[in-house]
């Protein structure tokens, strides 16, 4: 005899997908392992996929169009937003916080079993990295990392400062625009 408690539900899931550079959305990098990451995360689980959304795009927007038209298709139909890595789908902490606030359920590939508190977590985390790869990739590119340290106003990055690296400070502040820090001595 089979009870209500008993019955399982078939889930149904909607894939997002998302690179920054349109390089990168040109040349296929990225999205073709976020799909085959994706579809084997949504078969796994014995989920059905019923759409796919990508991007070409920063995920410091939330206004792109892909990702505006899972995010409706999910509400539309109660289903769950998946993606890849969950930085796919924003790197800002109050938009994941607001998708879950609105009844979206959201899973990542990369974190299996992530409860909605740890994926308000993790995106803080994410919106973090995204303001302080600048001063690692910096210390990547140059192989200095012995000089004193700063904080660039605008963005919260670390910079370096020294007499061989003065001309060279350029920041690139969250818009996207570029400035010197300091004019050479």
């Amino acid at each position: 005899m089979s009870s209500k408690s008993s019955l399982v539900l078939p889930r149904y899931a909607v894939a997002y997908y998302r690179v920054s550079t349109s390089e990168q959305g040109q040349r296929g990098l990225g999205l073709e392992s976020q799909q085959a990451s994706l579809r084997a995360f949504v078969s796994a689980h014995g989920w059905t996929l019923i759409g796919e959304y990508s991007d070409i795009a920063s995920g410091k927007d939330d206004r792109r169009e892909g990702f505006q038209a899972a995010r409706a298709r999910c509400r539309q139909l109660d289903v769950i937003l998946v993606a890849a890595r969950l930085d796919r789908i924003t790197r800002r902490a109050h938009a994941l916080s607001q998708l879950l606030e609105d009844g979206i359920s959201i899973r990542a590939a990369d974190m299996l079993g992530a409860d909605d508190l740890m994926m308000r977590i993790y995106a803080a985390m994410a919106q973090k990295e995204d303001r302080t790869w600048p001063s690692r990739t910096f210390v990547t590119r140059t192989g200095v990392s012995d000089l004193p340290q700063e904080v660039c106003p605008p963005c919260l990055c670390l910079t370096r400062r020294g007499p061989l690296l003065a001309a060279s400070l350029i920041c690139r502040s969250p818009s996207g625009s570029a400035r010197q820090l300091r004019q050479p001595a």
